[in-house]
């Protein structure tokens, strides 16, 4: 049933969302330019860094990160004190201190990874679980316009303790392709896999 909705100017191009509340959240906007017109084509040609992170709020919406390639997916640590931002054209994870009493927001570091990614998923452990594109210029001009072209597919962790990345699936597209997101079913090693485009979930054992 639908409660109610959001609205702001500065909400285009939204991608993901985390839930802080009723009427809290932060949603990344991937790029600035409005979807479908001239200036968005240009501004992916140019590879500008206009992604940023909205917190919507009734006391006052404001953009709380900035200059990203590309923000995609986001997820936040269990105590709320650390942001992920999937950064899908800078093939990077940026990686925030988090202050959540005044939403100040402060860049840590940032994680390259080995291909695109798209959205994220906390798993129990504290890992950040992300499913990305190794080949994005194949997803967008290949498989988003025919599931015969097939976009290969990768499910990365990501540790921050150690700041180490792990790849638990690489796929040429057969079983996934273009994966969206992996999410832990809650069995040990199992996790669901979707596709930005494709018409079927895999569930993938033994990947811990």
């Amino acid at each position: 049933m639908h409660e109610r909705t959001l609205k702001h100017p500065l909400l285009r191009n939204p991608n993901e969302v985390v839930a802080l509340g009723p009427d809290w959240a932060l949603v990344t906007l991937d790029k600035d330019a409005a979807a479908g017109t001239l200036a968005e084509v240009l501004e992916g040609a140019m590879d500008r860094p206009s992604g940023r992170v909205l917190l919507l709020a009734p006391t006052g919406s404001r953009i709380v990160a900035a200059g990203l390639h590309m923000a995609n997916g986001i997820v936040l640590s269990r105590d709320g004190r650390t942001a992920f931002v999937a950064e899908m054209v800078g093939r990077r994870l940026a990686v925030f201190d988090r202050s959540p009493e005044r939403e100040a927001w402060t860049l840590r570091t940032r994680v390259p990874l080995p291909a695109g990614p798209d959205n994220l998923t906390l798993a129990d452990d504290g890992r950040v679980l992300a499913a990305a594109h190794p080949k994005l210029l194949t997803l967008a001009f290949g498989y988003q316009r025919s599931e015969r072209r097939l976009s290969p597919s990768m499910i990365l962790a990501y540790e921050p303790s150690s700041g180490r990345v792990r790849t638990l699936l690489s796929s040429d597209g057969r079983e996934i392709a273009g994966g969206s997101v992996a999410a832990p079913t809650g069995q040990a090693g199992t996790l669901l896999i979707g596709s930005a485009f494709g018409p079927h979930i895999l569930r993938c054992r033994g990947v811990a």
